[in-house]
C-alpha cells in the first residue's frame, strides 16, 4: 500500500512537470487566424477563437467543447487539448490581445457532464489516480489565469462539468421557456416568469460523484462551499442532488441566466423540428447567448483597464483565503502594480476629457 501511495505521488509529480514544461500534441482551431504560425494540429473534441475586431468579441477569446457523442465528456484528449490551450493563453494574452476567455460548449443542451466514464473503465487504480490529478491541475490552470473566465452553461453541467464551471470566475446559465411550454405551462410560469420549483424545469446542474460511490475530486469539494456556503455544499454534494438552472442562479451558483422564448413549433403543429431546422435552431439560440453574455459581461471587462482587471482578480484570489490584515496588504501589493502603468494615466486623462479611456495593457 505505501509502495503504491509513493509510485502515485512519483507519477504525479513527474505529469505536474509534463503539463509545465511540455506541449501536449493536442489541437486548436483559430477562426479568421489561419495565418499565425503556432503549434498546434487542428482540433478534434475543442475549438478555440482569438478576439476578433470584425466581430462583437473584439479582446474576448471564445473556447468551445466540442465532443458532441459523448456529450462533452473529458477525456484524456480533451483534457489534453484543454491545457495545451490554456498554457498559450497564459503565455500570449499580451500579445494577441486577450482580454477575457469565454468557455462554452457546441453542443446542444449540455456544458459538460463530467469524466468519460467510458474510457474511465478502462483505467488501472493507479491511472484513475493520475488522470484525476490531472483534471485536477486543469482546473486550477482555468481558476489561475491572469484573464477573467466566463463560463457559458447552457445544459448539463455535472461533476467535472460543474468542477469546470466552478473554476471560472463568472458563470451564467441559459433557459429557452419554449422547451418547457407545454398544455401544463401554468404549473411552471406565473405571469410569464418561470417557477424555479417547477418541475418541468431540466435539472441540469450538480456534483453526482458520491451517486458513483466516489467524491467530487477536481476541486468541487473546495470550490462550492466556498462559493454558496458550507451547508449548502454539503446537501448538495452528499445527496447528488441536482438543480435546475434558476435553483442554480438562486444559491449563487450562477451570476446571471439567459431566458429566451424560442418556439419549437410552428402555429400548425406541435411536432418538433427536425434536420436542418434543428440545427438552424441550435444556432440562433447559441448566437443570442453568445451575445447577450458578450454584451452584459465580456464587454464590459475588456473595456476597462486590462492590467488593473488582472491585478483585481489577483487581489481577490489570493486575499480570500487569508485574514483581512493579511488580505489588504496584497491588495497593497497588487494596487503597486497599476500606479506606474501608462494605463492609469491614460484613465485620468479620460476622465478629465470627458471621453472614453483606450487602454492598452500599458
Amino acid at each position: 500500500m505505501q509502495s503504491l501511495f509513493m509510485k502515485q505521488q512519483q507519477q504525479g509529480r513527474r505529469l505536474k512537470q509534463n503539463q509545465q514544461h511540455q506541449c501536449y500534441h493536442s489541437s486548436l482551431l483559430l477562426s479568421n487566424n489561419s495565418s499565425l504560425n503556432l503549434p498546434f494540429e487542428q482540433p478534434t473534441e475543442c475549438i478555440f477563437q482569438l478576439p476578433n475586431e470584425q466581430e462583437l468579441h473584439a479582446h474576448t477569446a471564445i473556447l468551445s467543447l466540442n465532443r458532441p457523442m459523448q456529450r462533452n465528456a473529458l477525456s484524456q484528449q480533451l483534457v489534453n487539448e484543454l491545457l495545451n490551450i490554456l498554457s498559450f493563453i497564459k503565455n500570449q494574452h499580451l500579445q494577441h490581445s486577450i482580454r477575457c476567455l469565454i468557455l462554452k460548449s457546441n453542443v446542444k443542451d449540455t456544458f459538460c457532464t463530467g469524466a468519460d466514464l467510458k474510457e474511465r473503465s478502462k483505467m488501472s487504480t493507479l491511472e484513475t489516480s493520475i488522470f484525476v490529478n490531472k483534471l485536477r491541475f486543469l482546473m486550477n490552470e482555468i481558476e489561475n489565469l491572469p484573464i477573467p473566465t466566463i463560463a457559458c452553461l447552457n445544459g448539463y453541467c455535472l461533476g467535472g462539468g460543474m468542477e469546470m464551471a466552478l473554476a471560472c470566475d463568472l458563470r451564467v446559465g441559459f433557459l429557452n421557456k419554449a422547451t418547457i411550454a407545454d398544455d401544463n405551462a401554468d404549473n411552471c410560469m406565473t405571469q410569464n416568469v418561470v417557477n424555479k420549483d417547477s418541475e418541468l424545469l431540466p435539472k441540469y446542474f450538480g456534483l453526482v460523484e458520491t451517486a458513483l460511490g466516489i467524491i467530487p475530486g477536481a476541486g468541487g469539494c473546495n470550490r462550492l462551499p466556498r462559493l454558496i456556503g458550507i451547508p449548502k455544499a454539503k446537501e448538495l454534494i452528499y445527496t447528488a442532488k441536482k438543480i435546475n438552472v434558476l435553483e442554480a442562479l438562486e444559491i449563487g451558483i450562477l451570476n446571471d441566466v439567459c431566458i429566451i422564448d424560442n418556439h419549437k413549433t410552428n402555429n400548425n403543429t406541435n411536432n418538433k423540428v427536425e434536420g436542418k431546422e434543428e440545427e438552424e435552431e441550435k444556432m440562433n439560440e447559441d448566437k443570442v447567448f453568445m451575445n447577450y453574455v458578450l454584451e452584459k459581461f465580456a464587454n464590459p471587462i475588456v473595456q476597462n483597464g486590462p492590467i488593473a482587471v488582472k491585478m483585481a482578480k489577483q487581489a481577490i484570489q489570493q486575499s480570500i483565503q487569508l485574514d483581512v490584515a493579511s488580505g489588504n496588504k496584497v491588495e497593497e501589493l497588487c494596487y503597486a502594480q497599476v500606479i506606474p502603468t501608462k494605463d492609469r494615466l491614460e484613465g485620468l486623462l479620460a476622465f478629465k476629457e470627458k471621453r472614453k479611456p483606450n487602454y492598452k495593457g500599458e
